[in-house]
């Protein structure tokens, strides 16, 4: 055996390194730890020090979240908890500095210390099944040695032999009881022979007395990893301040507080919701955008109203809602921003701008949005230029007006002289150190509340000074998804979850693609890097992959996939820089959902623009640009996102650009504010026929329009008085219809579209760009080359001459030096709003047409798509919106015109039309006039339907929102324009909505798998395998009712025939802190079978629902299925293993459902308002006159309660009475409820619970009614009773529906029942089985309480006979 020591830095978790503690928890821990060292005493007995420990541990780390002290015989624990009944996290086994001979050491770890921690941890976790135990410690307060459980329960607690001595030890069955025994005679010999390298973080704190005693601050650095190896961060595995999983609460708080927002709980979900009335303040954001949006008559000016709310009030606070989002959106990334430079610039706060002495008021706050960075420093006005001289141009389209805010508000119409009050737990500090109170202007309250926190994520490894908690980028997109969650409550998946996802779906997808491409058969990523050759060519390889996420949300999923995607490079060895340099003295991996980059020596890495450090700044500068470069390719290229809310969308964009941010770099030896105008940009040569244009132009020369053509005709080969023109010339974004170059005139022919409103201003804003470099625009409408060519041709002769003046050539203002942060691209067009589940036009509708009469081609639309992406200005955005706009038109139009309706209307009205107006030779008979009027009456009719039909589609408020798959991402169509589709598709579907009649219609026509009484996430499930290509890969968490419930039951076969399952991971109850959903994660491959179903050989995982976990590493149970056993048992089951599985499928193979020989109703529900005849009324309700404890008549019947059926008995005490009518709430037909029946309630235990009823009866609906059908049914009703009350029966239920020992109340369904399969016969078994049956039935008739085990027993053994089961699988059932 040989130990591993770990230094404290290498035993960190990466992405805890980047979490800087501040000054005053390091000077805490160095007092604490100074006196723990000198209160030693080597004459004080073992406990003196072991309380010295319990002290240190306490002040510096644990008091009082978590308690600590002694538990049994162990010398110290940590707990989970501050109680000592919450579970044990951490064992600690505490020696005295001298006592060398039991104390582990570097060399011998063999030694009574390790052996006592290896007897402390199999107590905990045999005896205790406790699965929360995350270290053990072994120390003499001088040396400590850390080893995470994970170890000791791969080598202790999965070794049975191991485990089986250590029972009988503690069982008192082996020679010694005493302890020693143990770790002589077991733990000793077995600890020798392990083979295994054990790994441990080791220190010695004698090594640390130079930084812990010293007055040099500097050298506290070098206690960092120290501090945190012994916080409960580490040891007790629990979130830190960076973790993404981990919300600031207090930050939390007081920004919805600052916002105008509070956050409730409705039943299992945390909501967000506008403050009530008598509690808002009118200077929140949220309430001062409501009070203008109300005062300046706002709402009316919307285009739909309607799509905000239905009151005035809730369109008042939607409007108002989606507003304060964005600013504080964009607050929030500046703030980031802000952080980054005063970073780079190593901690120069004339970095800084969010603050009143930059910005006064929400004037100035509009002004740095859309007058600062937006625009390069050279285009920036005057009054801007100074005030924020040292804050870069970012992107055209990070921070343009919204489309609600051009018919709203800007932030700049918030009132300046409002306040709010300070929040009670605010953050913020007086003079004297004193928590603020009082009233603030709300700006100032939001800068104040924002620079009392560390923004500066990316920084290196030090102490934070200042005292700030730390809040970053993974923390933000939590905030930003719970924000944003206010309607219906926001389960923001943890990072662990889609980290293990993407890693586990996108790898999968990075080998097939390499398969596909190169014809390799490779299965695991160390294959592949064994094959690949050509790092360019496997670049390219893998930026040609596809992920999609269908509903978006904050772009969790998506910001995962980005890390992976490049932490694949990186364990491929094939990320490198722009000029094919490989990164290879570095090291890119995902930890805690991080992307983290470390050197040789494991330092992380930092950049330094301007440095010298021991990277230098060309090393820095070339890992910061191949990071930013890297992401930004896998963002533009592979990663696609859809969802129905706006606000997700806006977030899921800016998360994105937040992580170009965390790389962004300065431009080497750019300096924009020195910059001089180039003779282009003057005008003299304005960035004419641009290359990006270059297709472009190509297919409009060969697609001129009637009257361009005819045009020129008239002006090609110098006609015009030797003028030359050409024809589509772009000048800058722009292509001009006709241009003279030597007189710079342009001529414009202009169509009916021109002289709508939208065309009309940006025709005017597109002569005013060309206007300044020079440039008059004449515009002619066609008809005038019809009408008067010559007139026109004269008009144009006008203006030979008279060239406008050129621009003046004054170049920007100078200011300080500035160098230039790379630009960050234009990815909002991969991120896009509408319903992923409507869609107007199918997925497979034929785009060939279109193509054929389209000016466009695929290639062409990709091209506009990749040129806005990198649009340098707003007009060349405006540009290929434009154009991406007429190309999305034109295929909408043509694949209008091959839809079956309007061909069948077409058709239908041609017919009738001929049939009208054909001249009649001769005089109809009469049989042929009726056929006649017959003929036309049906094309009349069938006219008229289809034309209602096509009006409703038109119409229906289904399509507001849909999402056209077929053409809205080219990258995922070819050359041909056929639909390929997507290679991952991952994600979080929404849960929990349903549906209703009107949208069930339209879901039901277009999904194959719609159950009106199911969820959203099996259309989700569905619409998934359509996006992806013919072999793409798929990973979402959803609910786990599509194991086996009946509405799932379509998309279970779906799933089964149109892919093979890889996984299949059955998640704890707790993985979203908001909800109580029960979710695993399902992933499967797209493959679709000839057969019935696709055969594969399924992982399956799962872990205790209780477990609290911070990754899927260990499940508590893994194991190999073939999905055989699934199709035949018609469910996904998680909790059965081959063997039980196969009795299952056996069950269904050889005998019928019960559904076939039996009807099964729900009880009566008796009272509900407006139900029943009369309608009930909540007086009726109340006062409950149809349902008695005393029989008032012969019409009064017994009411059975759940409660009331027993075990083979009737524990009914003549207590409830029904009197039955149409006058109930739901009535069922009387027959359901007379003469013979079995109560089945719908509460189960560990089998079913049930009995006989001989007479006529009701009950209420927490009991199921079974009626044998007459001709049908062979059993009777007392054998199929003592079927259902089996172990059998109760086992198969417990296994099928996969129930647990952790499942309180489990309950049993009509469909579940009517799936059973029982043998339905009447032969000698069932025959003694009715006999036996009798005789409880007697027994528990006299008293329900006797003890009938013997004759159940005899039951159970009938019903297996019965079930024709062998002795093996007779065992199992026994011993389950």
């Amino acid at each position: 055996m040989k130990l591993k020591i770990l230094k404290p830095r290498n035993a960190l978790n990466k992405a805890f390194l980047k979490v800087k503690p501040n000054r005053t928890e390091i000077e805490g821990f160095k007092t604490n730890l100074i006196t723990l060292l000198d209160r030693t005493n080597d004459t004080e007995s073992e406990e003196f020090h072991k309380n010295l420990v319990i002290d240190f541990l306490k002040k510096t780390y644990y008091d009082p979240n978590h308690f600590i002290n002694t538990k049994g015989k162990n010398d110290l624990v940590i707990h989970n908890g501050n109680s000592a009944k919450s579970t044990v996290g951490v064992i600690v086994e505490a020696k005295k500095p001298t006592n060398k001979s039991e104390m582990i050491s570097r060399e011998n770890l063999n030694k009574k210390a390790f052996q006592e921690l290896v007897l402390y941890y199999l107590r905990e976790r045999i005896t205790h099944k406790n699965l929360e135990i995350k270290q053990l410690v072994a120390t003499n307060i001088n040396e400590w040695f850390i080893f995470d459980a994970t170890l000791f329960d791969r080598l202790f607690a999965q070794n049975k032999n191991f485990v089986k001595q250590f029972n009988d030890f503690e069982g008192g069955r082996l020679a010694d009881t005493k302890t020693d025994f143990f770790y002589k005679q077991i733990a000793e010999p077995f600890i020798a022979d392990i083979k295994t390298e054990i790994e441990c973080a080791y220190f010695d704190l004698q090594e640390y007395q130079k930084p812990l005693r010293n007055t040099d601050k500097a050298d506290d650095n070098k206690l960092i990893a120290l501090f945190k190896l012994l916080s409960a961060e580490h040891l007790l595995k629990l979130p830190f301040s960076n973790d993404s999983n981990s919300l600031d609460k207090r930050f939390y708080s007081e920004l919805l507080h600052i916002i105008g927002l509070t956050e409730i709980k409705e039943g299992s979900k945390k909501l967000i919701e506008r403050n009530k009335e008598g509690e808002r303040n009118s200077g929140s954001i949220l309430e001062d955008a409501i009070i203008q949006l109300d005062s300046l008559d706002k709402i009316s000016r919307l285009d739909k109203p309607s799509q905000f709310g239905n009151t005035p009030q809730e369109r008042l606070f939607n409007v108002g809602l989606e507003l304060s989002i964005t600013w504080i959106n964009r607050i929030l990334f500046l703030k980031l921003l802000e952080a980054q430079l005063i970073t780079y610039h190593k901690g120069d706060k004339s970095y800084s701008f969010l603050n009143l002495d930059k910005i006064k008021n929400y004037d100035d706050l509009n002004s740095l949005f859309f007058q600062v960075l937006a625009r390069r420093y050279s285009d920036r006005n005057d009054d801007v230029k100074k005030a924020f001289e040292k804050v870069p141009y970012l992107n055209s389209s990070l921070f343009e007006p919204t489309e609600i805010e051009q018919v709203t508000l800007f932030i700049s119409n918030l009132r300046d002289d409002k306040a709010i009050p300070v929040i009670a737990s605010t953050i913020l500090k007086n003079d004297q150190g004193k928590k603020r109170t009082g009233d603030l202007s709300t700006l100032a309250y939001l800068f104040d509340f924002l620079n009392a926190y560390d923004f500066s994520s990316e920084g290196s490894e030090e102490i934070q000074e200042d005292n700030k908690s730390l809040i970053n980028a993974s923390v933000l997109g939590l905030i930003f998804e719970k924000i944003n969650g206010y309607k219906d409550g926001s389960f923001f998946t943890p990072g662990f979850i889609t980290m293990y996802m993407c890693r586990e779906t996108i790898r999968k997808a990075v080998i097939q693609k390499f398969n596909d491409i190169k014809k390799w058969n490779c299965h695991h990523i160390e294959e592949l890097y064994n094959h690949i050759e050509d790092r360019k060519e496997a670049n390219g390889i893998i930026n040609r992959i596809k992920i999609c996420d269908p509903a978006v949300g904050s772009g969790h999923f998506l910001v995962s996939a980005l890390n992976e995607m490049i932490a694949v490079k990186s364990d491929l060895k094939i990320l490198q820089d722009r000029t094919g340099k490989r990164l290879k003295e570095y090291q890119v991996e995902v930890v805690n959902d991080e992307l983290i980059v470390t050197d040789e020596e494991g330092e992380l890495f930092e950049y330094n623009p301007g440095s010298t450090s021991s990277l230098g700044t060309s090393e820095s500068q070339r890992i910061q640009e191949t990071l930013f470069h890297e992401k930004q390719t896998i963002i533009e290229n592979c990663l696609f996102g859809v969802d129905i809310n706006p606000n997700s969308v806006k977030i899921c964009r800016l998360r994105l650009w937040i992580e170009l941010l965390k790389n962004a770099y300065y431009i080497q030896g750019a300096s924009p504010v020195l910059e001089e105008v180039s003779e282009e940009r003057r005008g003299y040569a304005p960035f004419n026929n641009l290359p990006y244009l270059q297709t472009f132009r190509k297919e409009l020369r060969n697609n001129l329009t009637p009257a361009e053509a005819k045009l020129w005709t008239l002006l090609k080969g110098k006609q015009m008085d030797g003028r030359k023109f050409r024809r589509q010339h772009s000048v800058a974004n722009y292509i001009l219809d006709f241009y003279c170059p030597e007189e710079r005139l342009a001529i414009e022919l202009d169509g009916q579209g021109h002289f709508e409103a939208s065309q009309a201003a940006y025709d005017t804003e597109r002569d005013l760009f060309l206007k300044e470099f020079g440039i008059r625009v004449l515009r002619f409408e066609n008809k005038w080359v019809w009408d008067n060519p010559e007139g026109l041709l004269e008009e144009v002769k006008k203006y030979f001459g008279k060239q406008p003046p050129r621009p003046a050539d004054t170049p920007p203002s100078k200011g300080g030096e500035l160098q230039e942060l790379q630009t960050l691209p234009n990815i909002d067009i991969n991120i896009k709003c509408g319903n992923s589940l409507v869609s107007r036009f199918a997925i497979d509708a034929d785009l060939k047409q279109a193509l054929k009469k389209s000016k466009w081609s695929i290639d062409s639309y990709r091209m506009a798509v990749a040129t806005y992406r990198n649009a340098e200005s707003k007009e060349q955005k405006r540009e290929m919106e434009r154009l991406i706009a007429d190309i999305k038109s034109d295929f909408r139009t043509e694949i209008s015109l091959n839809d079956p309706k309007l061909k069948k209307l077409s058709k239908a009205k041609g017919d009738l039309f001929n049939l009208t107006n054909q001249p009649q030779l001769f005089e109809l008979g009469k049989k042929e006039k009726a056929d006649w009027n017959k003929k036309v009456g049906q094309l009349t009719t069938e006219t008229k339907k289809l034309e209602t039909e096509i009006e409703e589609i038109k119409g229906n408020k289904i399509f507001e929102n849909a999402f056209e798959w077929r053409f809205e991402f080219p990258e995922v169509l070819n050359d041909e324009g056929d639909f390929v589709g997507f290679d991952v598709v991952i994600g979080n579907p929404p849960y929990g909505v349903n549906f209703n009649k009107e949208n069930g219609k339209f879901y039901n026509s277009v999904y194959g798998t719609f159950n009106l009484r199911g969820e959203s996430y099996t259309l989700f499930v569905e619409r998934a395998i359509t996006l992806l290509n013919k072999a793409g890969h798929f990973s979402f968490i959803i609910p786990d009712t599509i194991l086996n419930l009946g509405f799932t039951e379509a998309i279970r076969k779906y799933v089964l025939k149109n892919a093979k399952i890889n996984e299949l991971t059955l998640l704890p109850s707790n993985v979203f802190v908001d909800a109580t959903v029960d979710t695993i994660l399902l992933f499967f491959q797209k493959e679709i079978s000839k057969e019935e179903y696709n055969k594969s050989d399924v992982l399956v995982n799962s872990f205790d629902k209780k477990n609290i976990i911070q990754n899927l590493e260990n499940p508590i149970r893994s194991f190999s299925i073939n999905s055989k056993i699934w199709f035949e048992t018609n469910s996904f089951n998680l909790q059965s293993n081959s063997n039980e599985l196969e009795i299952i499928s056996k069950m269904y193979k050889t005998f019928p459902l019960m559904e076939s020989f039996t009807k099964i109703f729900s009880g009566v529900k008796a009272y509900e308002v407006g139900k029943g005849k009369p309608a009930q009324t909540p007086e009726v309700r109340d006062t409950k006159p149809f349902t008695s404890k005393e029989r008032k008549s012969k019409v009064w019947l017994p009411f059975f309660d759940g409660r009331d059926i027993g075990y083979y008995s009737l524990l009914w005490k003549e207590n409830n009475w029904i009197h039955y009518g149409v006058w109930l709430a739901a009535p069922r037909l009387p027959e359901n409820f007379e003469g013979e029946k079995i109560l089945i309630r719908k509460i189960t235990g560990k089998t079913l619970i049930a009995n006989y009823i001989s007479y006529t009866s009701y009950c209420n609906t927490l009991l199921f009614v079974l009626k044998l059908k007459k001709d049908e049914a062979k059993i009777s009703y007392k054998a199929l009773l003592g079927i259902l009350n089996s172990k059998f029966i109760g086992w198969y239920f417990r296994k099928k529906f996969q129930i647990t020992d952790e499942d309180t109340f489990p309950q049993i369904m009509i469909r579940d029942i009517q799936q059973f399969a029982v043998p339905n016969v009447k032969n000698l078994l069932t025959d003694e089985l009715e006999l036996k049956v009798n005789e409880i039935l007697a027994n528990k008739e006299v008293d329900p309480s006797t003890d009938t085990t013997d004759l159940e027993t005899q039951i159970d053994h009938l019903v297996y006979q019965l079930y024709e089961l062998a002795e093996e699988e007779i065992n199992i059932i026994e011993n389950s």
